[in-house]
């Protein structure tokens, strides 16, 4: 699997190292049936079970999901796929997704970068025409977010590029879809999947903040 490698990082400024809890991979929660009654576990953390149980019944399932937490966005993605942060480059705050067929990543910088300076610099690494690049909609929390994508071969395989900005009133914020999908199809499942669950779960806590100062 390729992954992307945002050489652009060096052109633009630098910005203080995150915080270190911003490396860890969000924790997969468990779900314990007790007798029917469904309990969310998660490790190393103590949960209380109310009531009493005689010979109790217990199944214990993994979650499927993990929740993103960074970068003052939420969504949740399958619980399946790596997990990768760079807090160490400047400039930037990076975070990668893998799955089999698609990356998801979240990019944050201290200056503005739009999807179009974004892909200009990307696709001539990644062996892509620039002229290929077209408009495109993505599904985020119920509203239509605009982003630009990308679609090519590398090495003889297709390749998909999306990446759609999240406003942000200092810097810019980008949620870029980096996918392989198999010979015939538009789109991998891991994409398909993950899009499912971006439009369903993904919130903007920076404009929900600016939303609730409003009022």
């Amino acid at each position: 699997m390729i992954h992307l490698v945002a050489l652009i990082i060096s052109i633009f400024a630098s910005q203080p190292t995150a915080e270190v809890d911003e490396c860890r991979e969000p924790l997969l929660e468990y779900r314990l049936e007790v007798s029917g009654k469904v309990h969310t576990l998660r490790l190393n953390e103590p949960t209380q079970l109310d009531g009493t149980y005689e010979n109790p019944k217990l199944v214990l399932r993994a979650g499927t999901v993990r929740k993103f937490p960074y970068g003052s966005v939420e969504f949740e993605y399958p619980a399946a796929f790596g997990w990768e942060a760079d807090l160490e480059t400047p400039g930037a705050k990076m975070w990668t997704l893998s799955g089999n067929d698609c990356d998801v990543m979240f990019h944050a910088f201290q200056v503005e970068i739009s999807p179009k300076a974004y892909l200009s610099q990307v696709v001539g690494q990644m062996g892509l025409n620039e002229a290929d690049i077209r408009d495109h909609k993505c599904d985020m929390g119920g509203k239509q977010s605009r982003g630009l994508a990308v679609s090519g071969d590398i090495m003889g395989s297709p390749v998909k590029l999306e990446v759609y900005a999240i406003p942000t009133p200092r810097g810019s914020r980008l949620l870029i879809l980096q996918d392989f999908p198999p010979e015939g199809l538009r789109e991998s499942n891991e994409a398909a999947e993950f899009k499912k669950l971006l439009a369903r779960t993904f919130i903007d806590r920076l404009a929900v903040k600016e939303s609730e100062a409003a009022k």
